[in-house]
């Protein structure tokens, strides 16, 4: 895993620490909006420098489309990190065929 899988679970775990912190302080919401705009913006920078041929519909919800996959990402990456600090299973995947050592 290199640093570019874990940028998803890095910007996840920004917002939900700029959100808990906006709760108490308005610099942390300041900077929370301004970090969901410029992601937005960038997004719909790149998806319309990217579009072919009239196909706006696509250019102008990339930009969700995009957010969605990469908040979704950061939560399978923060879940799957609890495997790394387990000890693995000795049950068989499925029932019925053997355990290979």
């Amino acid at each position: 895993m290199g640093l570019r899988h874990l940028a998803p679970a890095m910007f996840l775990m920004l917002l939900l620490l700029l959100l808990a912190a906006s709760l108490v302080s308005a610099m942390a919401l300041t900077f929370l909006i301004g970090t969901l705009c410029t992601y937005i913006l960038a997004g719909f920078y790149f998806s319309v420098r990217a579009k072919t041929e009239g196909n706006w519909d696509v250019a102008l919800t990339q930009p969700l489309a995009t957010f969605c996959f990469h908040i979704a990402y950061g939560v399978g990456t923060l879940l799957g990190v609890r495997y790394l600090f387990r000890q693995p299973s000795i049950r068989p995947i499925r029932p019925g065929l053997p355990v290979r050592e």
